[in-house]
């Protein structure tokens, strides 16, 4: 269920990828990095969360990217953001897939694999239709 913060409900969308801790942690830095440096999303908090440290590391990697905020459509914008960022990569440094899952003020949760830029303007559309209020109902 989302979270709420002074009245106000903040949604929460998480991005997780596949691979080796090292290529996760990379990916999860780089693709924060992207979405900070950008007026678009300048509303919402996105960080990388680590995980927990292991027996004998200095620190945790990063394990996924975190990015809350009042109005769903920030998260529409990050989608569009995300195939960008896929694009952006070198095919060689690009992640084969990864997992995001987005829940909505109405308590919605959608969650999908994106595996390419049409991927990510997919789940953009369900946001649209599933996580937006309906404009002019009532």
């Amino acid at each position: 269920m989302p979270s709420t913060s002074g009245g106000s409900v903040v949604s929460e969308l998480t991005i997780r990828f596949d691979g080796d801790d090292q290529e996760v942690a990379a990916h999860v830095k780089s693709l924060v990095g992207y979405l900070k440096d950008t007026e678009k999303l300048a509303r919402a908090k996105i960080e990388a969360v680590k995980r927990p440290t292991k027996p004998g590391q200095m620190g945790g990697l990063e394990d996924f990217l975190r990015m809350f905020a009042e109005d769903p459509r920030v998260f529409i914008a990050a989608l569009g953001m995300v195939g960008g960022w896929m694009n952006w990569l070198t095919p060689r440094r690009a992640p084969e897939n990864f997992t995001v899952s987005v829940t909505c003020p109405n308590g919605a949760v959608i969650s999908g694999t994106v595996r390419s830029a049409a991927d990510a303007s997919r789940l953009q559309e369900q946001l649209r239709q599933d996580c937006l209020p309906c404009e002019g109902a009532g």
